[in-house]
């Protein structure tokens, strides 16, 4: 899966773009705030090709993507 796939997949297991409130990076995680968190799909983002883990508080999840996972073509 590329990097456009994999954000495209984060973006609709987070209960799409309509879902998402805040979203930044660092480098090894995706961090989203959402306005839904039981729109949130955790077992399957977990499961996702290329996410290492998720971590979750309320209506905050750190998509884990590990180091170069977020800039690989």
């Amino acid at each position: 899966m590329n990097n456009e796939e994999l954000a495209k997949q984060i973006i609709t297991l987070c209960g799409g773009e309509s879902n998402l409130v805040r979203v930044t990076n660092c480098m090894t995680r995706c961090r989203l705030t959402v306005f839904d968190a039981s729109l949130v799909e955790e077992s399957a983002l977990k499961s996702t090709e290329g996410v290492l883990g998720l971590i979750s508080d309320g209506d905050s999840f750190q998509v884990v993507l590990g180091p170069g996972e977020r800039q690989k073509k």
